[in-house]
């Protein structure tokens, strides 16, 4: 039961679902709007679309997330335990980078949720991970 968990950002959204200024929305006769692109493919409603910045490079990978005198929030926390190379075999991202994988669930709970998180149990880690919108992934999904 090694699941992952994936979030869809809000950034992620936002910064995707702009359409140009070229762009036309039509009604396709079924009462969903759709939007002309200028290349003329059609594009269902409501405009988002993933866009994949796995393979970027961090601009400023030593710049905190959070400033310091402030608490990070979970996200924060997340991005920093998944980037600790001695916790690769505890936790770890998912080959594509939109997911992450606790490999070793005991380990985790035993060693990393009390270091990081004021709590000290699995499923208040995956309670406060579905608050900030990331989902279970299991096999075959």
């Amino acid at each position: 039961d090694n699941a992952g968990m994936a979030s869809s950002s809000a950034s992620d959204k936002s910064s995707s679902n702009a359409t140009s200024a070229n762009d036309s929305n039509i009604n396709n006769g079924g009462g969903i709007a759709v939007a002309e692109s200028e290349t003329g493919v059609l594009r269902p409603a409501p405009y988002f679309y993933y866009v994949d910045h796995s393979q970027e490079e961090d601009e400023e990978p030593l710049t905190p997330v959070t400033p310091s005198a402030r608490v990070p929030n979970f996200p924060a926390k997340m991005h920093a335990l998944l980037m600790r190379e001695d916790l690769k075999g505890v936790i770890c991202w998912m080959p594509h980078g939109r997911a992450f994988k606790i490999v070793n669930p005991r380990d985790f709970e035993l060693r990393v949720i009390p270091t990081y998180f004021e709590h000290s149990k699995i499923s208040s880690f995956v309670r406060q991970a579905q608050g900030w919108g990331f989902r279970k992934l299991t096999k075959g999904r």
